[in-house]
């Protein structure tokens, strides 16, 4: 999957100070690690996560809710559903529409009036 260039600007300075800071590596490449080197603890990071989400006032949303997020506000942008399957490492788009098919009746919508007015112009 692409990243923004600003997300990876910002996982090369978390690498840079984790050499500073001679972070021990176990070669797995993880950029975000505990202290000793080793992986996140899934559920440390999930309570975390939430933790850190609370007073944001926001509804409440588990970690993994961050990828439904994601593929929804990509449908949503109206972003090709093929890409975003892509994107979510689905096999193939089918998955992607089973799954975020609540967020396409609007698209519906938007379509036939797209359609339309191209339509009207001609």
């Amino acid at each position: 999957m692409a990243l923004a260039p600003e997300t990876v600007a910002l996982l090369h300075k978390v690498r840079g100070l984790q050499g500073l800071r001679r972070f021990p590596t176990t070669g797995d490449a993880y950029v975000f690690t505990r202290p000793s080197g080793l992986p996140l603890i899934p559920t440390k990071v999930t309570s975390e996560f939430t933790r850190f989400i609370r007073p944001s006032g926001l509804p409440h949303l588990k970690l993994h809710g961050l990828r439904h997020a994601f593929a929804t506000l990509a449908l949503l942008a109206g972003k090709n559903p093929k890409v975003v399957s892509e994107a979510l490492g689905h096999s193939s788009v089918t998955i992607t529409l089973d799954t975020y098919s609540h967020v396409l009746p609007d698209m519906q919508d938007d379509l036939a009036i797209a359609v339309e007015n191209l339509l009207k112009r001609s």
